[in-house]
């Protein structure tokens, strides 16, 4: 098994703080460098520990064997399903997911899910391509959602990590994407003008949740328990 890359960037930060020991050693006095040698060496050890506790996807998306819908739906009917697996619809990308749990990756934890595409109208997401994965917290409800922002001919990049809430009465898994608002008040300019008068504009479809919606196992108590899966599938 190779070194994680986390380890790779360990020691080298730890060459780099010797040669930094060994410059400052001569240049000041020793117990200054002495300090400097241990406050860099404490540094270097919080980075090992913040990026050790994070666990760490690959940079570019795998993909397993392919699977149908028909496959996926026996998947389903033959398996002891945790609350959160099933197959779902995600509108962003327009396909049909599998979320089930880790049983093939040995760098993640066996408590993390797989969000495996079955079927896909954008011909760069294959079947069988795992376009995110989904990590439980302290809250049951509540997920990191690390999803692949970028769509190549080489696969998908660029992992990007979100707050997911499920809602198994909704059957469906929300989060919400950054946003970053600027506003600029040009009355502010204008002493006591901009008290008098204010503008503000909010757009509600700022406030519409991304997500994925079960479509099987279907929750005959859930108001979404309809079949949602799109015509062209």
């Amino acid at each position: 098994m190779q070194p994680s890359p986390t380890l790779h960037v360990t020691l080298l930060l730890m060459n780099l703080s010797r040669f930094t020991y060994t410059f400052v050693r001569r240049n000041t006095k020793r117990s200054i460098a002495r300090t400097a040698y241990i406050c860099l060496l404490l540094w270097i050890l919080m980075v090992f520990i913040a990026h050790s506790a994070h666990a760490k996807v690959p940079a570019i998306s795998q993909r397993i064997r392919p699977i149908n819908l028909t496959q996926a739906q026996k998947w389903c009917d033959t398996t002891a399903l945790h609350s959160l697996e099933g197959i779902y619809y995600f509108p962003s990308n327009e396909c049909v997911v599998l979320i089930k749990a880790n049983d093939r990756h040995p760098l993640l934890p066996p408590s993390c899910y797989h969000i495996i595409n079955i079927e896909s109208q954008n011909i760069l997401i294959a079947p069988g391509q795992i376009i995110g994965y989904l990590f439980p917290t302290g809250d049951p409800a509540q997920f990191r959602l690390t999803l692949y922002s970028h769509i190549t001919d080489g696969g998908l990049k660029k992992p990007r990590d979100y707050a997911a809430r499920f809602s198994p009465q909704q059957a469906a898994l929300t989060y919400d994407k950054p946003k970053t608002r600027i506003k600029f008040n040009p009355l502010a300019l204008i002493p006591k003008l901009n008290r008098i008068i204010r503008i503000s504009h909010d757009d509600p479809t700022n406030n519409i949740r991304e997500g994925f919606i079960r479509i099987y196992p279907i929750n005959t108590s859930s108001p979404l328990s309809a079949p949602m899966l799109p015509r062209y599938f």
